[in-house]
């Protein structure tokens, strides 16, 4: 920020860069080290929530972020695992409900805020959780019929190529 001729990083700068630097290590090291494991990916939903928190208070609580949630709700829901977007709600939830009693300005923008706000956007996040909880169901019901039906060609396949066999093997 500019004071006439004078600049300087403003401290909320430097937090929000000591914050996201801490948001992405823990995420990037479980990656590294057990990259197929349940709790990475719930510590990078996690993660990618806690930087929707940390979106919305650099923002000043503008509306347009909180946008940012559903938007990472959606993205996490290719895991096809509804437990990762409990857990993503539940920081959501909270967040919104500590912060709204706490510092109300860093997430609505507003000195001060009813508890129903916090009520309100848990509920469109709940919302969106129940319709994202459906298209994982559909979807991994889907993969297992396709699946299913792959491997029941592969098998008539080499059914097939036995009979290939046989009948080269008695005409030779």
């Amino acid at each position: 920020g500019w004071s006439g001729t004078h600049s300087k990083v403003h401290l909320h700068v430097w937090s929000a860069f000591g914050l996201g630097t801490l948001l992405t290590f823990f995420p990037i090291l479980l990656c590294w080290r057990w990259p197929n494991s349940a709790v990475t990916r719930h510590v990078i939903a996690g993660s990618q929530l806690l930087f929707s928190a940390l979106l919305i208070h650099v923002s000043g609580g503008r509306i347009e972020t909180h946008f940012h949630i559903f938007a990472s709700l959606a993205f996490l829901a290719f895991y096809l695992d509804w437990k990762i977007l409990i857990t993503a709600s539940v920081i959501t939830a909270a967040d919104h409900l500590i912060r709204g009693y706490v510092w109300p300005q860093s997430i609505y923008g507003v000195l001060t805020a009813s508890p129903w706000r916090s009520v309100e956007h848990a509920g469109w996040v709940i919302l969106e959780d129940f319709f994202l909880i459906i298209a994982c169901n559909a979807n991994i019901k889907n993969l297992l019929l396709v699946s299913k039906r792959e491997a029941d060609l592969e098998e008539k396949n080499l059914d097939f190529e036995s009979q290939v066999s046989f009948k080269t093997a008695e005409l030779a």
